[in-house]
Parts: structure tokens; sequence; C-alpha cells
């Protein structure tokens, strides 16, 4: 048997600094938009995610396309966040 794409869930979890647009990233992963369930920061001064979120969709939002859960995290090494 011939696994198709669909018959599939890939999970995607883009990462990086903030503010560098993961969050628009995974809005236009799950939607195939620029906005979205995620909060995207509007400019390069730091990131708006605070928390790990994510979102099961159709890739690019499309239900022809395969499943996907896009995960969302702040970015790494962000200044407002605690050090744990």
């Amino acid at each position: 048997m011939q696994l198709k794409f669909a018959d599939k869930q890939f999970v995607i979890v883009p990462f990086g600094g903030a503010g560098v647009g993961k969050s628009t990233v995974c809005n236009f992963l799950v939607s195939g938009k620029d906005e979205g369930p995620f909060i995207a920061s509007k400019t390069t001064e730091g990131g708006e995610t605070r928390d790990i979120s994510y979102r099961d969709g159709y890739a690019l939002g499309n239900k022809s396309n395969g499943r996907v859960k896009v995960v969302d995290m702040p970015g790494l090494a962000d200044p407002t966040l605690p050090i744990l």
C-alpha cells in the first residue's frame, strides 16, 4: 500500500529569533493567509508570542492538501521572556 500526502499529518515547528516572522509563517501554513489564529508581531522589535500554541488544519488552508499541525513558539533568546 502506498501512502499519499493526504494520508498523513505533518507537524511543522518554525523556529528562530524573536520578531523574525515565525507566527506569520505559521498563519500562512495553516490558513494560506498571513493573518490567522497566531498573533504576529507588527515590528521586529521583539515578538508577540509568549506561549507555545498549535493549530490543526490543512496545508495552506486547503482541504485538498494534507493535514498539518502547526506549532508556534516564542523566539529563541527573546530578552523579554524569563530565563528558566
